[in-house]
């Protein structure tokens, strides 16, 4: 399966990438200094700032029904942007067949959580989410489906507000690599989880080879962290090795970035159109008229295709168990 989805990824990239890599950071250097923009950290008011800016844009651009993350477009799976959307869910789902008690750490508008609330309507739900704005829609959203057994609170990796081996999964759909401490964090979802309980991570993580990789293209994959208020993307390596520190077992790990590609596609195309017009934008952008979070997200859009590669970063579904 994952020579098949490499073979995929790689003609619809030749199909995405009709500008090079070069060619796109030189569009973009017409109106940002991409080593200062690189080099930035972003903070937990950062983050904020990104979903505050950004939130009105998914909503209309993205989904109506709250969903914050990537499409995903499996082979012979998904036909359209809202059963793309639905793919995380079901895949948790499918693990979760025993389980009573589930939450989704970093779960935006509770899209994922809904779901579920109605593919398992016997289990119980709690979302914990960074964002206040994030949590309340989230309980109109519930409350507007009639679902009663979902609950949403704020709070994150790093101090879980729930009990000790009290849930039997936890799972956080790009959300994770707001982490700042792998270590601390992942220990953190051990202490929640009983005995046998999964850990269910999907999103973006650096290739084994990603040291290897040209400066052009850790450039890219730097900018593409930043775009979304990520300080940088963690090495899948790191991962699996503070899993096990943590007491974690690793069950699975699957790249699936060739599955995001006809999504980015789209979004590439759109950011391209956007920065093409670099004359107009340049004295919006140095004047500060237009949010500086929309504008680093629009230059993720034009450069994660030609960043989510083998030998970069992918687009990884891990499944860990409590040992």
């Amino acid at each position: 399966m994952g020579r098949i989805l490499f073979a995929f990824a790689h003609k619809v990239s030749q199909f995405c990438n009709v500008n090079t890599l070069s060619q796109d950071l030189s569009l973009l250097a017409r109106l940002f200094d991409l080593t200062r923009i690189a080099q930035e950290k972003p903070d937990a008011h950062a983050v904020g700032q990104y979903y505050h800016w950004t939130n009105w844009f998914y909503r209309k651009f993205h989904s109506a029904e709250g969903a914050m993350h990537f499409p995903l477009y499996l082979p012979n799976g998904a036909t359209n942007h809202f059963e793309g959307l639905a793919v995380q869910a079901s895949f948790v789902a499918e693990h979760a067949q025993q389980a009573r008690h589930i939450a989704e750490i970093g779960c935006g508008s509770g899209f994922n959580l809904r779901q579920l609330a109605r593919l398992q309507p016997t289990a119980t739900y709690q979302g914990i989410d960074a964002t206040a704005k994030h949590v309340r829609q989230a309980r109109r959203f519930a409350q507007k489906e009639g679902l009663t057994n979902l609950t949403f609170r704020q709070g994150t990796f790093d101090s879980l507000p729930t009990e000790s081996e009290s849930l039997d999964m936890v799972f956080a759909v790009e959300s994770f690599c707001y982490s700042q401490d792998l270590r601390h964090d992942l220990a953190e979802v051990a202490r929640v989880l009983r005995k046998g309980g999964k850990f269910i991570i999907f999103d973006v993580f650096l290739q084994p080879d990603f040291d290897k990789a040209s400066p052009s293209l850790q450039l890219a994959s730097q900018l593409t962290a930043i775009g979304f208020a990520v300080a940088q993307w963690d090495k899948l390596t790191d991962l699996q090795q503070s899993s096990q520190d943590a007491g974690l077992q690793l069950l699975a790990c699957t790249d699936l970035h060739a599955t995001l590609l006809p999504n980015l596609s789209r979004f590439q195309q759109d950011a391209r159109r956007l920065f093409e017009y670099a004359v107009w934008l340049r004295p919006l952008v140095r004047r500060g008229i237009l949010p500086a979070p929309l504008l680093k997200h629009a230059m993720t859009g034009l450069l994660a295709p030609h960043a989510m590669r083998p030998d970069v970063q992918g687009y990884y579904s891990v499944v860990l168990q409590k040992t």
